[in-house]
């Protein structure tokens, strides 16, 4: 594994802090809208104050998903966030000009990915680029930080992990990808 810091202090952050934001990549793909709804989903369930911004909102064809609907346009004039999580997006400026710009300062950055090209934006980076999904990480945090995963939680999951591995087709798709999915089912 390929990976640039650790599972730990991410998790330490999450028990450490109330307010979050969660965002991802604009024109969302499978991986971007599963993995955002699956971590601020995680913090609901541990009782955070939790936002969930995407540049383009939700696309219709992830309506399906169990609470999707949490999923929002940027809102300017929030209150300050304490974290924001960053997740499948290898760049800044992938979260989009509106979302950007309505994220007032002083929030700890942490970047959750598996693209090579990722730069390690923000101020904590995990990127996994052997990682065929970055649904994949997320569910070795939740599974390293013992956070419970709900039905909805498991059903992003699944929906992020399929959709970057193309049905699971794609080369990237690993053993350890199906077991996690077998899990997640």
């Amino acid at each position: 594994m390929s990976a640039s810091s650790s599972l730990d202090p991410i998790i330490s952050l999450i028990h450490q802090n109330n307010r979050f934001l969660v965002i991802s990549h604009f024109r969302p793909d499978g991986d971007a809208i599963g993995c955002a709804l699956a971590m601020g989903l995680c913090l609901l369930n541990l009782h955070k104050d939790v936002t969930i911004w995407n540049e383009d909102g939700l696309p219709e064809r992830f309506k399906f998903l169990e609470e999707a609907g949490r999923i929002t346009v940027p809102e300017p004039n929030t209150a300050p966030f304490d974290v924001v999580f960053i997740l499948d997006t290898a760049v800044r400026n992938r979260a989009g000009d509106a979302c950007l710009a309505a994220i007032p300062p002083g929030a700890i950055w942490v970047n959750v990915d598996h693209h090579v090209s990722n730069d390690r934006l923000g101020d904590l980076t995990y990127v996994d680029t052997s990682a065929p999904a970055t649904g994949q990480i997320l569910f070795e945090l939740f599974a390293h930080g013992r956070f419970p995963v709900t039905k909805a939680m498991a059903n992003a999951l699944y929906a992020a992990i399929s959709t970057d591995t193309g049905s699971f087709q794609y080369p990237s798709t690993t053993a350890r990808t199906y077991a996690i999915t077998a899990e997640l089912v």
